[in-house]
C-alpha cells in the first residue's frame, strides 16, 4: 500500500500536467475549428443535404464535441508513455523532465502544423518530418535567418511555458492535493469522446460522410482513428471514404507496365544538344522585360507558350510530369523499381553526355532514384555553401565550363536547375530592383490581411537575379555557336502564389490555381521560326515532343505519356492532371477538382473559392482515374 501510495503524486502530476496541456491543445487548435465550422460542406455534399435546424445542430455538436475530445486525446497521448515508467519508477525529477520534454515536442509540432496548414492546406505527414528533421531542412524549406531565430525563441518559449506549468501543477495541485475532480473530467471526456465516436461509427455504416468529412481538418485523425474502429479495412474506410467512391488510392507500387508497348525509335539523322533551363517555382506572369529581359527577348525569337501549366503544384510532381510524361501517382512504383524515364532512356541509347546541374539537391526529393537513377556521375548535394545567390552562380559557371571545353563529337543534355526564386525569403546577395521588400522574411501568421507586396518583390528580386544568370549562359551558348545544333527549353517545375485569390494561400503546394501550376515554357528549335502558341499545353507534353520531332518514335504517344505533342493544337483533353506531394487535382476550364488523400473531392472555381452545389463531371472523373492506372500490369 505504501509503494501504490510513494507513486500516486508523481502519477496524478502527469494526468493534471498533461490536463491542463490539453487545454493548449484546444487553443491553440481554434483555427483548425474554425475551418471546420466555416467549410460549405458542413450541412451539405453531392449526395445529402441537412436544411433543418435540428440536423444542422447536430452536425454543429458533433463538430464542436468531436474537436474538443480529439484534442484532449491528442494532448494526452505522450502521457501514456509516461505513466507506464511512473509505474516502475516514481522518481520525480524523471518523470517531470519526461513530461516537460514531451509535452514541448508536441506542442512544438502542434504549433509547425497549424502554420503549414494554414499555408498550404495539409497537415505534417512523415515525409515533412523527415525532411524536418534533415540536414537539407533548410535547403527543402528555404528558411530565412529571421525564421530559423523566430523557432528557436519560439522553442525556448514553450520549454519555459513548459516548466512554468509543471512547477504550477506540483506546487499548486499534487501537492496540497487540491482539484480531486479528475474522476469526474475524465467520465465527462470518455462520454463527449464516445458519443462522437459512434456518430462517426454509424454515420459511416449509413454512408452518410457529412460527419466524417470535415475530420481531415484535424491533425493526424484518420491515423489515429484507424486504430480505433474496428476491423482490418477501418484505416482504408478513413483515409479512401469519399463522397462518390471514385478515388483510388494514390501513389500505388503496383507493377509497372511503362512504356505499354517497346519502343521503335530512329536515331536522329542531327542529333541535336538539349539545354533544359529550369527556375524553381518560376510563374508564369514573371516572364517579362522588366523582370526578366533576357529571357523575355529569347522567348521573342522561339516557340512560346502562352497556356502552359505544370502537372504539379510542387518540384516532385512538377519534375516526375515534365520527365516521365505520367501524373505524378506513379512516383511510389518507380522509385521502388527503379524505372527511369522513356525521355532518359532514349538519351542514353542514342549516347547523350549528360550535365545535370541543379542549385538545390537531388535527394529530397530523391531524383538521383528516379529521373536520374541512370546517370551515375551525379552530384546529389547540389550546389555547395548557404548563400543562395551564390549556389546559383556556382552552377551558372560550371555550365559555362561545361560548353567552353566540351570537345566531344556526341550530343549532350544539359539541365539546369535554378533555385533563388524558390528561395526568396532566405537572404538575398544581389541587387534589389523591386521595393519595397519586407527585411526580416517571416512566413509565419501571414493572413488575407498581409500585404503581399514586400513578399511577392524579393521573389521578383530573386528572378531578376535569375535571369541575369541565364544570360551568362545564354551569351556563351552563343558565342560558340549551340543555337545552331541545339534544342533549348526553359521552363519551371510550378509557381509561386502570394494570396493571389485572397484565399490565404501563399507559396505552393495549396491548390491547382493558375498562381501555383501555369507556368512559362519557351522552346528555340534549330532553324524553326519563332512563333506564339495559345492553346492549352502541360509538363507531359514535352517528352512525347522530344521523342517524335527528334527521336522519331513510332510509337503512338499513348505508349508512354499521358501528353501530346506540343505542336498538336487537336484531340487534347478537356482538362489535365496535377499533382502535390498529398493529393490530385482535375484541372478543368472553369472548375479545380481536388482528390484528397482522405478520399475527399473538393470543387472549387478557378480562384480556389468552394463551389459546394458543384457537380463531379463523372465522365472526365473515369478519364482521370484511367489515367492514373493505365500504366500499370493490369
Amino acid at each position: 500500500m505504501d509503494f501504490l501510495k510513494k507513486k500516486l503524486p508523481v502519477k496524478r502530476f502527469v494526468i493534471w500536467f498533461f490536463l491542463l496541456q490539453s487545454l493548449l491543445f484546444c487553443i491553440i487548435g481554434l483555427g483548425y475549428l474554425k475551418s471546420i465550422i466555416g467549410s460549405g460542406t458542413l450541412f451539405q455534399n453531392n449526395f445529402f443535404v441537412f436544411s433543418n435546424w435540428m440536423q444542422k445542430s447536430l452536425v454543429m455538436v458533433f463538430a464542436i464535441g468531436n474537436y474538443l475530445s480529439y484534442m484532449m486525446l491528442l494532448a494526452f497521448l505522450p502521457a501514456i508513455p509516461i505513466l507506464i515508467i511512473a509505474c516502475f519508477n516514481s522518481n520525480k525529477r524523471l518523470i517531470m523532465l519526461l513530461s516537460i520534454l514531451a509535452a514541448s515536442i508536441s506542442i512544438t509540432l502542434l504549433i509547425i502544423d497549424y502554420h503549414v496548414y494554414q499555408m498550404f492546406k495539409f497537415h505534417l505527414n512523415p515525409t515533412l518530418l523527415e525532411m524536418l528533421c534533415s540536414r537539407q531542412m533548410v535547403g527543402v524549406f528555404d528558411f530565412s535567418s529571421s525564421e530559423i531565430m523566430l523557432f528557436i525563441g519560439m522553442e525556448l518559449l514553450i520549454v519555459i511555458i513548459e516548466c512554468l506549468l509543471a512547477w504550477f501543477v506540483w506546487k499548486k495541485i499534487v501537492i496540497p492535493h487540491r482539484f480531486l475532480v479528475g474522476k469526474t473530467i475524465a467520465t465527462l471526456w470518455l462520454g463527449l469522446f464516445l458519443i462522437c465516436y459512434f456518430t462517426l461509427l454509424i454515420s459511416l455504416a449509413r454512408h452518410n460522410n457529412l460527419f466524417c468529412q470535415q475530420t481531415p481538418n484535424l491533425p493526424l485523425f484518420s491515423q489515429v482513428y484507424s486504430y480505433l474502429i474496428p476491423g482490418k479495412n477501418a484505416a482504408d474506410i478513413l483515409f479512401r471514404y469519399s463522397e462518390n467512391r471514385y478515388s483510388q488510392p494514390l501513389y500505388s507500387n503496383q507493377m509497372l507496365n511503362y512504356p505499354l508497348n517497346p519502343l521503335k525509335c530512329n536515331k536522329p539523322q542531327q542529333p541535336y544538344n538539349i539545354i533544359l533551363i529550369m527556375v524553381d517555382s518560376l510563374r508564369f506572369d514573371s516572364l517579362k522585360p522588366a523582370t526578366m529581359p533576357v529571357m523575355a527577348k529569347f522567348a521573342e525569337q522561339s516557340w512560346q507558350f502562352t497556356n502552359h501549366l505544370s502537372g504539379g503544384n510542387c518540384t516532385q510532381p512538377g519534375i516526375f510530369s515534365l520527365f516521365y510524361s505520367l501524373p505524378t501517382s506513379y512516383w511510389t512504383a518507380t522509385l521502388e523499381q527503379k524505372k527511369s524515364p522513356v525521355l532518359i532512356d532514349e538519351l542514353i541509347r542514342n549516347n547523350y553526355q549528360h550535365q545535370i546541374l541543379w542549385a538545390e539537391n537531388l535527394i529530397h526529393p530523391p531524383f538521383q532514384k528516379t529521373v536520374f537513377n541512370r546517370f551515375a556521375d551525379l552530384n546529389v548535394y547540389g550546389s555547395p555553401g548557404e548563400d543562395i545567390g551564390d549556389k546559383d552562380r556556382f552552377i551558372t559557371n560550371k555550365a559555362i565550363d561545361f560548353l567552353n571545353t566540351n570537345k566531344s563529337q556526341k550530343p549532350f543534355f544539359l539541365s539546369l536547375f535554378y533555385d533563388a526564386a524558390h528561395a526568396y525569403c532566405r537572404e538575398q546577395s544581389f541587387p534589389e530592383y523591386f521595393k519595397p521588400i519586407v527585411r526580416n522574411c517571416i512566413r509565419l501568421g501571414i493572413t488575407n490581411e498581409t500585404d503581399p507586396i514586400p513578399y511577392s518583390n524579393r521573389y521578383l528580386n530573386s528572378v531578376h537575379f535569375i535571369d541575369s544568370e541565364i544570360a551568362r549562359v545564354m551569351a556563351v551558348i552563343e558565342q560558340m555557336g549551340y543555337l545552331n545544333n541545339s534544342i533549348i527549353i526553359f521552363t519551371s517545375d510550378h509557381g509561386q502564389e502570394f494570396n493571389d485569390n485572397k484565399q490565404n494561400y501563399w507559396e505552393h503546394s495549396g491548390n491547382y490555381t493558375n498562381a501555383q501550376i501555369h507556368i512559362p515554357l519557351v522552346i528555340r528549335w534549330p532553324e524553326q521560326q519563332p512563333k506564339i502558341i495559345n492553346y492549352q499545353t502541360s509538363s507531359y507534353d514535352i517528352t512525347p515532343t522530344l521523342m517524335q520531332n527528334l527521336f522519331n518514335c513510332q510509337n503512338p504517344i499513348e505508349d508512354y505519356s499521358v501528353g501530346q505533342n506540343l505542336l498538336k493544337k487537336d484531340g487534347r483533353l478537356p482538362f489535365i492532371l496535377s499533382g502535390s506531394y498529398v493529393n490530385l487535382g482535375i484541372v478543368e476550364a472553369n472548375t479545380l477538382t481536388t482528390l484528397q488523400a482522405s478520399g475527399m473531392i473538393v470543387i472549387t472555381n478557378k480562384k480556389a473559392v468552394p463551389l459546394p452545389d458543384a457537380k463531379v463531371n463523372k465522365e472526365i472523373l473515369n478519364q482521370a482515374l484511367y489515367m492514373m492506372r493505365k500504366y500499370y500490369v493490369q
